[in-house]
C-alpha cells in the first residue's frame, strides 16, 4: 500500500472541508457563524455520550493521514467530513426563547446565501459546458483525443467559480469525459480502475488508457523527451501523436500556439480542438 504527501497548508485548508463552497469568503463566512453559534449556545447542547471520543479519535487520525493512499485520494479530507457528520448527528441542540429566533434566523440565513450563491455558480458554468460541446463538435465517433489544460490541475486561480475550490482542488478536470458520453470518442482518463470501478477499457484503447489521472500541462506535449514523472501520469506520452487523433486544450493558457504536427479545427472561449496531421509522406 502505498502513501502520499501529508501536505501542512493542505491539513489547514481540508478543516473547511464541511463548509466548502466556490467562494473562500462564503466558506469563511459559513464557518465562523457556525463557530460562534456553538460557542455562545454551548451550554446548551447535550452530545451523544463517547461522542467527544470519536471525534478526538478522527482529529488524531486526520492530523498524520495522508493525502492519498494507494489509489484512493484525499483520505484526510475525508476524514474531515466524517467529524462534522458525527457532530451533527450527535449533537442535540436545547436552546429556547430569543437564543432559538437568533440560531434560526442566522441559519435560514447562511442555507439562503450559500445556496443562491452555489446555483449562480452552477447557471454561469453552462458556458464552459457549451464551449466545451462546440470546439468537440467535429470529433467523430472512434476517434482518439488526448486532453491537454494549460495550467496544473492543483492550480485554483481561475476565471469561474465553478472551475475549482479555492485552496483545495480543481473540478473541471473531468468535464472533457462528454467526449466519451456525447461523441463516442475515447478519452484516456476514463475513471475504469479495477480497484475502483466495475469498467473494463478494452483493447486497442487499454494500451493509452490511464484511469485516476489528470490531463497534461499543455507545455509538456512541446517536450522531444518525456521523464519518468511524466510518464507515471500519462503513459500515452511517446509516439502521442500516431496513438491520437484530436488533441483538446481547456483551461487555455495565453499561448495557445500548438507544438508541431497539431492544427486548430475550433477554437472557443475556454477550449481548442487540434487535429493530429497526418505525418509527410
Amino acid at each position: 500500500m502505498a502513501f502520499g504527501d501529508w501536505g501542512g497548508i493542505h491539513k489547514l485548508a481540508g478543516l473547511l472541508t464541511p463548509f466548502a463552497t466556490y467562494s473562500t469568503a462564503v466558506t469563511m463566512v459559513t464557518c465562523i457563524a457556525v463557530l460562534i453559534l456553538m460557542v455562545l449556545n454551548r451550554q446548551n447542547l447535550v452530545f451523544a455520550r463517547g461522542m467527544q471520543l470519536v471525534l478526538v479519535a478522527l482529529l488524531l487520525l486526520y492530523t498524520v493521514a495522508p493525502i492519498t493512499v494507494s489509489r484512493g485520494s484525499f483520505v484526510d479530507s475525508r476524514l474531515c467530513l466524517m467529524m462534522s457528520l458525527i457532530l451533527f448527528a450527535g449533537m442535540a441542540p436545547r436552546i429556547t426563547g430569543r437564543r432559538a429566533t437568533v440560531a434560526a434566523a442566522v441559519f435560514a440565513a447562511l442555507i439562503g446565501m450559500r445556496s443562491a450563491y452555489i446555483s449562480w455558480v452552477w447557471v454561469d458554468h453552462r458556458h464552459d459546458v457549451a464551449d466545451l460541446r462546440a470546439a468537440i463538435a467535429p470529433v467523430p465517433a472512434g476517434a482518439r483525443v488526448l486532453t491537454a489544460r494549460g495550467r496544473l490541475g492543483s492550480s485554483t486561480d481561475v476565471g469561474r467559480p465553478s472551475r475549482a475550490m479555492p485552496s483545495f482542488y480543481r473540478l473541471d478536470g473531468h468535464l472533457p469525459a462528454l467526449l466519451l458520453i456525447e461523441r463516442h470518442a475515447f478519452w484516456p482518463l476514463l475513471f475504469a480502475d479495477a480497484s475502483q470501478q466495475p469498467l473494463i477499457v478494452k483493447p486497442p484503447f487499454d494500451a493509452i488508457a490511464q484511469p485516476l489521472a489528470e490531463s497534461v500541462v499543455w507545455p509538456i506535449l512541446w517536450q522531444d523527451s518525456f521523464t519518468a514523472e511524466n510518464l507515471e501520469d500519462a503513459r500515452y506520452l511517446p509516439n502521442w501523436r500516431s496513438r491520437f487523433d484530436y488533441v483538446l486544450l481547456t483551461d487555455l493558457p495565453a499561448d495557445t500556439t500548438p507544438p508541431p504536427g497539431l492544427v486548430a479545427v475550433v477554437t472557443t472561449g475556454s477550449a481548442v480542438l487540434y487535429k493530429v496531421a497526418p505525418p509527410p509522406l
